[in-house]
């Protein structure tokens, strides 16, 4: 493993985001997830989990935690002692497993210890979230997805759509959302009292030309984000209640996104700024912005909220090429979490960890960004 310091200017093509550094081989085989908590930067690739120092720029654990490929990992820093696990503190994070594992494994975050193993999926796990009152995980692949209850993991609590191929999910206080292989999009309540199997909504038909690799939500998870093999990025206004429906936003739909597959979006942790990731080793930022002469009090009740949302627009702002292989995750590090401001890190099938830092250049938001046409021949990490 090298951690090298990266020379990198300032400049319009990266909208502002200076490259920090690269740490070559932070894994011996692609990376295929990461998140942080705080501090803490969270990396998984063939059978290995890897915990980072942000502050400190190191690596500080490397744990074998599965047999096979580790294709996601989530953190939650619980509901505020509602969702512990055994007694232990419920500041978790939980990995999932490839084809030759099928299996959940849930961690303390302060230990770093294996709190419970959760079997029960019959094919490779594809995608993990945390309920936002940390009360349950959804784990979804080949066959549908699992809920489970963090007060009980031995058996999962539901199985919800069994028959679909599930790549991507997203929560919100009181939504899900997966996201199919058979192009689609489902919604489904969260609400206590009520089993989930019988929360799922009718799916949003066809907004895909391909499969939906990944979910995202700006704006207050108030606009859902989507993006595909298709190279399209596509957007939902989302409802207070499901029964209303989720109102696409074409304003907010972006053709050819990327020139090649779309792996990943991540949203920034202001709600306002979306990062695209793609095959090629491009990530794409956007910047979403709005139309309309607002009032001087955002919560004016004279403000129409699907003129609001209509007058939303997304637009590139930067474009950072990793030259090495396809973007496989990213995580947006917030300005308070660690000692060096704003950070971007990003991972992919070259092995490297990328980290650059934001430059607070104010005219960023004025920046446009060339398109980078290379497309290197590497592996398919969608299948």
């Amino acid at each position: 493993m090298q951690m090298n310091y990266a020379q990198n200017p300032k400049g319009p093509a990266n909208g502002g985001w200076v490259l920090e550094r690269n740490i070559e081989n932070a894994h011996q085989h692609q990376i295929y997830d990461i998140t942080s908590v705080e501090n803490l930067l969270f990396s998984t690739s063939y059978k290995n989990l890897k915990v980072w120092d942000l502050n400190e720029m190191k690596q500080i654990s490397d744990i074998k935690a599965h047999q096979g490929a580790i294709k996601c990992v989530k953190a939650s820093m619980g509901s505020g002692g509602e969702g512990e696990v055994d007694g232990a503190a419920d500041s978790l994070f939980v990995t999932a497993g490839d084809k030759s594992d099928k299996s959940l494994h849930l961690w303390d975050m302060t230990s770093l210890t294996c709190l419970a193993t959760l079997r029960g999926h019959k094919g490779e796990i594809r995608a993990v979230e945390f309920s936002k009152n940390g009360k349950h995980i959804f784990s979804a692949g080949m066959g549908g997805m699992l809920v489970w209850d963090l007060r009980n993991t031995d058996t999962p609590l539901e199985l919800v759509e069994k028959h679909m191929d599930i790549f991507s999910l997203k929560t919100t206080d009181n939504m899900l959302f997966m996201g199919c292989r058979n192009h689609s999009i489902i919604p489904m309540g969260l609400h206590p009292g009520q089993p989930f199997h019988q929360q799922v909504m009718q799916p949003i038909k066809s907004p895909h030309l391909d499969i939906v690799t990944s979910l995202g939500t700006l704006f207050q998870d108030r606009v859902l984000i989507s993006a595909s093999l298709d190279h399209n990025i596509r957007a939902w206004s989302i409802p207070d209640s499901l029964a209303e429906g989720l109102p696409q936003l074409k304003n907010l739909t972006i053709d050819k996104a990327h020139n090649s597959q779309i792996n990943v979006v991540a949203a920034g942790h202001d709600g306002l700024e979306l990062y695209s990731g793609s095959k090629d080793g491009v990530v794409n930022i956007w910047s979403l912005q709005n139309q309309l002469q607002l009032p001087d009090d955002p919560g004016a009740e004279n403000i129409d909220e699907q003129e609001l949302m209509q007058g939303l627009s997304l637009v590139r702002t930067g474009q950072l090429q990793a030259h090495g292989g396809s973007v496989t995750a990213i995580a947006a590090i917030e300005p308070e979490s660690t000692g060096h401001g704003k950070m971007l890190i990003y991972g992919g099938s070259d092995k490297t960890l990328r980290i650059f830092k934001d430059s607070d250049d104010p005219d960023k938001a004025q920046h446009a960004t060339p398109d980078h046409r290379d497309q290197p021949n590497e592996e398919d990490v969608v299948s």
